[in-house]
């Protein structure tokens, strides 16, 4: 079970939550898939526009997707739960209950080199950051959707 983290839970993280359930479903492998925000600021929202937008011109539909918000009964839940960001990822080091079970990483260790890297968030830059975005994204699942 894979839970994605992002701040709002409008771009990044239901972006990877929707292309890896496709994915998984296209591999016939039956993994539940998730993501949540840190905050609560956009609660039952559905992702930003332009997230919907550069999903589906990669061919996913993310605009079924309900931002939520992380809370502590997802440490015991999830199996993965994967970071967006380095914000994202010290939040969930330090919110993670010490008898918790689930493995913290960031969403980048999965497909790069380099281990720490964040996705940069799109949400106040253009639509190109939001292709880009997504094209990371997808390279990302492809690979996580690899591993299990």
């Amino acid at each position: 079970m894979i839970l994605f983290v992002c701040t709002g839970n409008i771009c990044r993280s239901p972006a990877a939550d929707g292309i890896l359930r496709v994915l998984f479903k296209q591999q016939k492998k039956e993994v539940y898939v998730d993501s949540a925000a840190l905050g609560s600021w956009h609660i039952g929202d559905p992702p930003d526009s332009r997230a919907i937008e550069a999903a589906k011109n990669y061919g996913f539909d993310i605009s079924f997707l309900k931002a939520r918000q992380i809370q502590e009964k997802d440490f015991y839940h999830f199996d993965e739960i994967i970071a967006m960001d380095d914000s994202h990822y010290q939040y969930l080091i330090q919110n993670k209950p010490q008898d918790s079970q689930s493995h913290i990483t960031y969403f980048c260790d999965w497909f790069k080199d380099e281990k720490g890297i964040s996705i940069k968030d799109p949400y106040y830059g253009s639509m190109k950051d939001f292709t880009d975005m997504m094209q990371e994204i997808l390279e990302g699942c492809e690979k996580i959707s690899q591993s299990f």
